[in-house]
């Protein structure tokens, strides 16, 4: 019998006749059993094959199915039982795919690595370049099984790299020998699987010239450049054309002869290979860390693969080993919109333990609210703690850093310094960014040392800068750039009987330790005993293709699926992704752990369950980029789903699922899921990140458009970005009616205010009274004749800001808000001071402190002490005043108003003039100056004053 896989499927009898098979259910099983040549359960074919059936109807169809099998095999080769079914290799039976299989065996007892072919590859090479017919079962598909689909695909994807991998080898034999007519056969199969393959035009255009075809060369450089043009919108390589200029002026070099492959036997090499070349390094770092006890900063930057993650993994088993607690983060491409989400990886184990639930539990209420926002589910009495401040009180995000530095002190703080580390910080998201300055310049006296890694020329994020900055101005902080190895480093890696090989590798990885430490593990594993020294391909994305090749099917659907998720996945979301059985999944998790093409890494605690990493980044985004667009948004759309089952249960599932439902082409559920991304990162004052969040789920359409540009002006105020603000808010307005719109007017007119624009800004406060129309007293009401009473003293009507003034109080009294109230009588007495009651004023302003003690929103107490202490100067109690300001500034610097940080510095400076202490005064006159020049959009000229001129609020 013969079984043909190579083209569409036929099982035929010896003399040629078609076997009878009355169903494409028998024949698909005998291709997926000839493939595996395993053993499988009745249960996992019943359920590849007939997916919608339940059980019993499924395992009946398989029984028939087999049956129909079984005769036409004529009761052989197959072999059943009560649980298993299996096709055995033997004498009768022929399949082409194993031939094929055979000869590229053979090929791998020759001595040399599979990409350098010697003169016994050619005849092997041949067979199986002449039994790939065609792609595997070419035409051929079950309709009512995506799953046998889903196979069939990563096979034919798997067969079709060994095929091509033949071909390129062919020529490689052909041209060596210079059979150029043969050679160039070979090379156009190789381009017609792929005429997008740039370097299979080269090596067609070369082989053409040397065999004299000079024209034939010319016009296949033209071809190239139309292909390219027309599919991509690209011009050819450089390479490319420099290969069709040397042709056309004649000036082609032959290849050189090859290599001769000798005997000799590989020296072995460690499982991990030792640290060279950083001893001055380790023990900078280990020494930054000891002083860790009082806050200390590690910065280690460098070039891809130059050691940063080794070093950081050295010093993290250095603290270990010390009886030090540790903390490590890591950060992967794609996911800079998961607010914290490094955080989150690298707290997580800490509070699994036991220890780390009663540090957290014994932080006050107001901490362990902040933090819940973080991890809700591991503070196991979040439902019992008190409300987090809203989201728009001054300070917020102060108050919110400031309870994760407790946390962090709590968790990480022993007699021996914490180490809490983040690796390629390039990749990291904005929040968790601004929390690394925050910690960076708040580190003394915290008792953890701050590791930081990140790959230099990667990032434009301004905040990296910044923190080197910081390292390199701090007194217990150090900024490390790691260099390349040098030939000296590399030999004390290899035989040091062997220069020539360091002298080699050296060359080839240019002291790179990545590409050294791989290319001494492809040497280890891609040889027999017995091989010349030859060298791995010089490029780390040829040496990962160079593994890839041998991969079989169900391990490279793992790892497309893995490609998919990102840097990082769990088992679960590959599952999924990938649409196996988990004992399928893992079998193909383990191939790829056994290549080192991804690496297992600790589980979030005790009893969690590991996460797998990819070795390299530049590997996932080739087997992103080789897996086929409509492959790409499958997998995507089953990862989506994943994530959005976990959505209000892991922070993060919104934006991840919301990313990949994108790329899935599910536009309307990707909407959706980036406003909620947007919600749950301002819930976490990851501004930047909600930001980005919010436009784009209005870019993919979603409904609420004016609830989400109201988000993005609030936001954009927050940044000092008031240009984009007013743009945005006015997009909010423009369908809004009733309340929403008086909330959207006060909005404007708040940022009009910021800008000292006061007319601007009462008439978009009006425009909000008219909004709420008559209705009663309300806190809105309230704060918007507030509003308007500030405006009107600022533009001189006094009177009439009184009038104001008395309305709001009346509003806020009836409505029973305290934070209105607190507000309207500072108002109150700002005014009376104005008209130079100072006694008034006082009283005002102390009935408005005693109403704004308590307040979760500060900014009323903040307000109030500053103009009681300008009421206080006025009347000459300039120690009374200093003891206000003091308090307002303490207030400010906590919860990060630095407006009004810097005004108050500002006042304090006048106030220490008046009272003759002009070192003083001098000295938050220079912190004011500072503060202010930060204030408003970053990296824009003040284009306004008034920012600069505020004293009273």
């Amino acid at each position: 019998m013969r079984l043909t896989l190579f083209g569409p499927p036929t099982l035929t009898t010896s003399d040629g006749q078609p076997a009878s098979l009355d169903t494409r259910k028998a024949l698909a099983l005998a291709a997926y059993l000839a493939v595996s040549r395993a053993a499988h359960s009745r249960d996992s074919l019943a359920a590849l094959f007939w997916p919608e059936s339940d059980g019993s109807r499924a395992r009946g169809a398989l029984r028939r199915t087999l049956s129909t099998l079984k005769q036409a095999l004529g009761g052989r080769w197959l072999e059943a039982d009560g649980e298993s079914i299996a096709l055995r290799p033997a004498d009768g039976l022929w399949v082409d795919l194993w031939a094929f299989q055979s000869a590229l065996a053979e090929c791998t007892r020759h001595g040399h690595l599979p990409d350098q072919p010697c003169p016994l590859c050619v005849q092997p090479l041949t067979h199986a370049a002449e039994l790939y017919s065609a792609d595997f079962l070419a035409g051929f598909s079950l309709k009512d099984s995506v799953e046998f689909d889903d196979w069939q695909f990563f096979q034919t994807e798997s067969l079709r790299r060994e095929f091509v991998s033949a071909l390129d080898r062919l020529v490689i034999c052909q041209s060596s020998q210079q059979h150029w007519d043969t050679a160039i056969g070979y090379a156009r199969r190789r381009l017609a699987v792929d005429n997008l393959h740039e370097p299979a035009h080269r090596q067609l255009m070369r082989l053409y010239a040397l065999a004299d075809q000079r024209a034939a060369a010319l016009r296949q450089y033209r071809e190239c450049v139309r292909i390219l043009d027309e599919e991509l919108g690209v011009p050819p390589l450089d390479e490319t054309v420099a290969l069709y200029e040397a042709i056309q002026s004649r000036q082609l070099t032959p290849p050189p002869a090859p290599v001769v492959v000798t005997s000799a036997t590989p020296p072995s090499l460690p499982a991990r290979l030792p640290l060279v070349g950083r001893d001055g390094e380790r023990q900078q770092i280990q020494s930054v860390w000891q002083s860790g006890g009082e806050g200390s900063l590690l910065i280690l930057t460098g070039e891809a693969g130059i050691g940063k993650s080794r070093l950081l993994e050295e010093l993290l088993a250095h603290a270990q080993a010390q009886a030090g607690t540790t903390a490590l983060a890591r950060c992967f491409p794609g996911e800079s919109g998961l607010a914290f989400g490094p955080l989150l990886e690298a707290l997580r184990p800490l509070l699994a333990e036991e220890k780390g639930r009663r540090a957290a539990a014994a932080l006050p209420p107001w901490q362990q609210s902040e933090a819940a926002r973080l991890f809700p589910g591991l503070l196991h009495n979040a439902g019992d703690l008190p409300p987090a401040p809203p989201l728009e009180s001054p300070g917020g995000q102060a108050r919110f850093f400031q309870a994760l530095a407790d946390l962090l002190t709590a968790l990480l703080g022993e007699d021996t310094p914490g180490l809490l580390a983040f690796d390629d910080l390039h990749w990291a998201d904005s929040a968790t960014l601004d929390l690394l300055i925050w910690l960076a310049r708040r580190l003394q006296g915290l008792p953890f040392c701050l590791a930081l890694a990140w790959r230099t020329g990667e990032s434009s994020q301004p905040q990296l800068h910044q923190l080197a900055q910081t390292a390199q101005q701090s007194t217990a902080g150090a900024l490390l750039t790691l260099d390349r190895l040098g030939l000296g480093d590399v030999e004390r890696l290899v035989d040091s009987r062997n220069p020539s090989l360091a002298q080699r590798l050296y060359a080839e990885t240019e002291g790179i330790p990545f590409l050294l430490a791989e290319q001494l593990a492809a040497r280890q594993e891609g040889r027999d005993a017995g091989a010349d020294i030859r060298l791995a391909p010089s490029s780390v994305r040829d040496l990962f293709a160079s593994r890839l090749e041998s991969l079989d099917g169900m391990a490279a659907q793992v790892l497309s699926a893995a490609a998919v998720i990102g840097r990082s996945f769990d088992v679960e979301t590959m599952q999924a992704a990938a649409g196996r059985s988990e004992e399928e999944s893992l079998s193909g998790l383990e191939m790829l752990l056994q290549r080192r093409l991804v690496v297992e890494q600790a589980g979030e605690g005790p009893g969690s369950l590991p996460r797998y990493d990819f070795c390299h980044e530049k590997l996932r985004e080739l087997v992103y980029d080789e897996t086929a667009l409509a492959r790409r948004r499958l997998l995507h759309r089953r990862v989506a789903e994943s994530f959005g089952r976990r959505v209000g249960r892991q922070l993060g599932a919104a934006a991840q699922a919301a990313f990949h439902q994108r790329w899935a082409g599910q536009e309307e559920e990707a909407a959706q899921l980036y406003a909620l991304a947007g919600d749950e990162a301002r819930q976490l004052y990851a501004n930047a990140e909600a930001l980005a969040h919010y436009r784009t789920a209005l870019a993919l359409g979603h409904p609420e458009s004016s609830r989400l540009h109201r988000a993005i002006g609030e936001l954009l105020t927050l940044r000092g970005e008031y240009p984009a603000a007013l743009l945005a808010l006015a997009q909010a307005a423009a369908p809004a009616t009733g309340a929403v719109l008086a909330g959207v007017e006060e909005q404007i007119g708040g940022v009009y205010q910021r800008l000292g624009e006061w007319r601007r800004a009462e008439e978009h406060y009006r425009a909000g009274l008219d909004g709420l129309g008559l209705s009663g007293n309300s806190p809105a009401r309230a704060r918007l004749l507030s509003a308007l009473s500030h405006t009107a003293h600022r533009q001189g009507d006094d009177a009439r800001a009184q009038a104001l003034a008395e309305d709001a109080r009346a509003a806020a009294f009836a409505a029973g808000a305290p934070q209105a109230q607190a507000d309207v009588l500072n108002l109150l007495g700002l005014l009376a001071r104005v008209r130079g009651e100072n006694g008034a004023a006082i009283r005002h302003l102390q009935a408005g402190l005693d109403a704004a003690a308590g307040l979760a929103d500060p900014s009323a107490e903040i307000a109030t002490r500053n103009n009681l202490a300008l009421a206080l100067a006025d009347g000459g109690d300039f120690a009374g005043a200093q003891v206000h300001l003091l308090a307002a500034l303490k207030s400010c610097q906590r919860w990060g108003d630095r407006h009004r940080e810097a005004a108050i510095h500002n006042n304090l400076a006048d106030l220490l003039h008046r009272a003759g202490d002009d070192a003083g005064s001098m000295a938050h006159l220079k912190q004011a100056v500072t503060l202010f020049a930060e204030i408003g959009e970053p990296g824009s000229p003040l284009t306004n004053a008034e920012i600069w001129k505020l004293a009273e609020w």
